[in-house]
């Protein structure tokens, strides 16, 4: 019997022609999401994906019911895969992924080779739609759109009632490079993660895009509106549509929002001290003496980093976490794969990993000295560097074990820190607090200065941190002791990048692969970081709600 080999078909040529025809599809997973039955909470009626091929063209494929625990594993948002025997049926509803006229369905003949070769359209991930055919109406209404700019609006929270049950509700604007401006809104967690960040984003442009909004046309009235699972946002991320969007920002506008604070460009220099959104300072003395869960903004000097284990480590590479990975442990083998790894909060086994920052240091103001733990948004803030560029540099000077120069740099420097602190008693104090955001503007440092400040006052840093400042030679107390409460470490020795990268490393999507040379030494990977949004619910890795 001859065999005959199935060709790729592009999605634009996908068509339900013939019943028991096959197709086979190369293409990138852009979106994945699990939809509820009805109103059931954790009633999980699918998993909708959005799929793009290397010529930009999307289609919408849904896994349904038992079918889940088959494919769910296999996939991933940025992620490739061939697709082969799948059902196509026509893509009707009020509500599509896509402007195509099918939708792919999964069945269980439905073959699935995932890790195959990449295709080069990560690019290709999103497809804004420009404001103006927005505004001009000529979207269809009953296909989701993406959406990127710059937050301008109101961005007040308020609660209503719907379907006699309250309802979180935000509403705000979102501008383009040019001057045109939609009315957004968002609903429940969306609308409280934004709210959430924009009361403690520290300064500069808020930028979001909007992956899967709803076109709502009500009145005469266009707006565009979060869905109920689809919709995905990323606030301020390091993707290129975001930095792309940055740069084209005209650099002389200065934007403004009323949410309790006054967002500016970040090229913007002439701040009102008024309008900084520091709502809750503290000193350091006040951090480590309260008890209630908050977020609240320091300002201080970071007097030592910890010189104890790395600064860096390896994370999951999957959309919504940052988790750290391990290495995989087959148990079949009874052995370590070295080229595996898993994540357990994504129960997931990955074959690729991204490197991360996680930077312990030592700060101090006039009142006392406390250790923070800066992650990947942070430290990237600050020394605009990705920490796989930085380590590969380490490596290649045979600095493996050493703290980068680029780091080092950040002591003796004021910072005015956002620090979450979760709720404790009067029987225990966190030895580490998280900073959720970081910023050496001038104007919003000269807020904090106090004039009653005492530097004799200030206690000492402890071991295992290095100090390059004059003012901790006599210091006399080390508060930076290593607890079972503090950020928990591993042991294994990690492998390292080795071959050039470019200098510009996308945060959310790029996934860096490892070869086998390893630093000199043992390395530890500590805590994974409390990474990004997943379930629509915001973190601080990237700012990213789904």
């Amino acid at each position: 019997m001859s065999k005959m080999k199935l060709a790729f078909t592009p999605i634009a040529q996908l068509q339900a022609v013939t019943e028991n025809e096959i197709w086979k599809i190369k293409v990138r997973v852009a979106r994945m999401w699990r939809f509820q039955n009805g109103d059931k909470t954790g009633d999980v009626g699918g998993v909708d994906l959005i799929l793009v091929d290397d010529k930009g063209d999307r289609i919408q494929a849904c896994i349904r019911g038992k079918l889940i625990p088959k494919f769910e594993n296999d996939l991933g948002e940025g992620e490739c895969c061939i697709l082969m025997n799948f059902k196509l049926s026509p893509n009707l509803g009020n509500y599509r992924g896509t402007g195509h006229p099918f939708k792919i369905f999964f069945t269980w003949s439905t073959y699935l080779k995932k890790n195959c070769e990449e295709i080069p359209n990560d690019s290709l991930r999103f497809d804004c739609v420009s404001f103006d055919d927005l505004l001009s109406q000529n979207c269809d209404e009953k296909v989701f759109v993406d959406v990127i700019g710059e937050i301008v609006g109101p961005c007040n929270l308020k609660e209503i009632t719907v379907r006699n049950a309250p309802c979180k509700i935000l509403n705000l604007q979102l501008k383009n490079c040019g001057d045109s401006i939609i009315n957004c809104v968002f609903w429940e967690k969306y609308a409280e993660d934004i709210h959430s960040y924009v009361q403690s984003f520290s300064g500069g442009a808020i930028v979001m895009l909007c992956s899967l909004m709803r076109i709502n046309i009500y009145n005469g009235k266009f707006t565009i509106q979060s869905g109920k699972s689809s919709t995905k946002l990323f606030i301020n991320s390091d993707i290129a549509e975001i930095n792309e969007f940055k740069e084209k920002m005209s650099k002389d506008v200065m934007s403004t929002t009323s949410c309790g604070s006054q967002l500016t460009l970040s090229n913007c220099t002439q701040v009102s001290l008024d309008h900084i959104p520091f709502e809750n300072r503290k000193t350091i003395s006040q951090l480590l003496t309260s008890y209630e869960e908050t977020r609240c903004c320091i300002y201080a000097t970071i007097c030592a980093l910890k010189t104890e284990g790395p600064w860096w480590y390896l994370a999951c590479p999957g959309s919504g976490c940052a988790k750290k990975v391990n290495y995989y442990l087959n148990p079949e083998t009874e052995e370590l794969e070295m080229d595996k790894f898993s994540c357990e909060a994504c129960e997931k086994i990955v074959s690729s990993t991204k490197t991360r920052y996680q930077v312990h240091c030592k700060v101090l103001d006039h009142t006392g000295t406390a250790s923070f733990l800066m992650f990947d948004r942070e430290v990237i803030q600050l020394i605009h560097k990705s920490a796989y560029e930085l380590l590969e540099q380490q490596v290649q000077f045979n600095n493996g074990n050493e703290l980068p120069r680029e780091l080092l740099a950040l002591e003796g420097r004021e910072f005015v820190f956002t620090v979450y602190k979760p709720e404790t008693s009067k029987n225990y104090t966190p030895s580490t607090f998280k900073v959720v955001n970081v910023t050496d503007d001038p104007a919003k440092i000269l807020r904090f200065h106090s004039d009653d400040a005492n530097e004799s006052d200030i206690p000492a840093i402890g071991p295992h941190f290095s100090n390059s400042t004059e003012t901790t030679t006599n210091l006399v107390n080390d508060v930076l002791e290593e607890s079972n409460n503090s950020t928990s470490a591993s042991t294994e020795s990690a492998s390292t990048p080795t071959t050039k990268r470019p200098s510009t490393l996308a945060i959310e999507d790029c996934v860096p692969q490892l070869s086998s040379k390893k630093l000199k030494g043992d390395v530890s990977l500590l805590a994974e970081e409390d990474g990004q949004l997943s379930s629509t619910k915001i973190k601080t890795k990237s700012w990213v709600c789904d």
